[in-house]
């Protein structure tokens, strides 16, 4: 069969890691260049995976940064992220975009706040 005749060529363990990396920061870079981007900021796990900064790099032709550089770790952007979405729910701003979910009427509130009793 065709799957048979091409188990030499698929990729395990590290990789198939890597090839996934290069996959996905070429994708990436690539939309960056074509957006115009001048310099690519990077933040949250990705920044530590080397395939994947060097993929989005060569995609980009442009520099390719941490967000740590411009004062925002880059290991925190997760938790500021939720952050965010934290005080928009205590606001009651509605984090749901029509356009993307399809949601017909008004969008629902995405969270709340639980306090113990």
């Amino acid at each position: 069969s065709v799957l048979r005749s091409m188990r030499p060529l698929i990729c395990r363990g590290p990789g198939l890691a890597r090839a996934a990396a290069d996959a996905i920061g070429s994708v990436i870079g690539r939309a960056c260049r074509a957006r115009g981007a001048d310099r690519v900021l990077l933040a949250g796990g990705g920044v530590y995976n080397a395939a994947l900064v060097n993929a989005i790099w060569i995609g980009a032709c442009v520099p390719v940064q941490p967000t740590d550089d411009y004062g925002v770790p880059a290991a925190f952007r997760e938790a500021m992220a939720i952050a965010v979405l934290g005080a928009l729910a205590a606001d009651r701003v509605c984090i749901t975009l029509p356009g993307v979910t399809r949601c017909s009427g008004t969008p629902p509130l995405a969270g709340s706040w639980v306090y113990p009793r």
